[in-house]
């Protein structure tokens, strides 16, 4: 294994990198709970299974 000195980019790329894709994880979960939401919204808003019985 070779023993190489650290960049500081290095560091600064790979928090960049996490930042983004936390961003990106982000967008996507709140897309899909939209779409879902306008999916059961324009059934007429028929409760779930699980709530129906409460």
């Amino acid at each position: 294994m070779s023993h190489s000195e650290h960049n500081p980019a290095d560091k600064s790329g790979a928090l960049m990198g996490f930042f983004l894709g936390a961003v990106a994880i982000l967008a996507i979960v709140v897309t899909i709970t939209m779409w879902t939401n306008s999916h059961y919204a324009a059934e007429g808003g028929e409760k779930p299974a699980a709530e129906a019985g409460k």
